[in-house]
C-alpha cells in the first residue's frame, strides 16, 4: 500500500473515531438508549466502515490472502436482528453486511487476533512471504545469540 493508502486509513480511523465518540454521547447517553434508530444507524455505519476498510485490503496484492481468513467479531451476526431499521435503503445495506460478515465468518483460515501462532495465522504467513521482515527477524535472532555468548564470556571471566 502507498503512503498516500496509509493516510487514507488513518484519515478514514480518525474519522471515525470522532464519529464514534459524538455518535455515542448523542445517540446513547448516560448508559441508556436516547434514539434507538440513530443507535442502529451507527453500528450499521461502524459495520460498513469495517467491511470497506476489508474490501479495500483484500484489494491490495501484499494482502489478498485475508479474503481466506475468517472475520470473527463476537456475536456479531446476532447483532443484526437488534438493528431498528425503518428505512428501507437502512435494510439492504443490513442485508448485505450480514451476507458479508456471513461470508467471512466461515472461512478455514483463523481471524486476525485469535491463533496467531498457528501456521495458518495471516502474520504468520505474511512475515514468511517478506524478504525484508525476514532479514530483519534473521538480524535480532543473530544479535540475542551474540549477547548470549557475550555474557557468557563476561560471567565466565568474572
Amino acid at each position: 500500500m502507498s503512503e498516500k493508502g496509509y493516510e487514507c486509513f488513518e484519515n478514514l480511523q480518525s474519522f471515525y473515531e470522532d464519529y464514534q465518540q459524538a455518535a455515542l454521547n448523542f445517540y446513547y447517553s448516560n448508559n441508556k438508549s436516547t434514539d434507538p434508530i440513530g443507535y442502529s444507524r451507527f453500528i450499521l455505519t461502524s459495520l460498513t466502515i469495517i467491511c470497506l476498510m476489508h474490501k479495500r485490503l483484500c484489494e491490495d496484492k501484499r494482502f489478498e490472502r485475508l479474503k481466506l481468513h475468517a472475520i470473527r467479531i463476537p456475536h456479531i451476526l446476532d447483532l443484526f436482528e437488534l438493528l431498528i431499521l425503518p428505512n428501507r435503503d437502512d435494510m439492504i445495506r443490513a442485508r448485505n453486511l450480514y451476507d458479508y460478515f456471513r461470508e467471512f465468518n466461515d472461512k478455514r483460515y483463523p481471524d486476525l487476533i485469535s491463533n496467531i501462532e498457528s501456521t495458518n495465522a495471516f502474520g504468520v504467513y505474511f512475515v514468511d512471504q517478506s524478504q525484508k521482515m525476514n532479514e530483519t527477524l534473521q538480524k535480532i535472532q543473530d544479535q540475542v545469540e551474540q549477547d548470549r555468548k557475550d555474557k557468557i564470556k563476561e560471567v565466565n571471566n568474572s
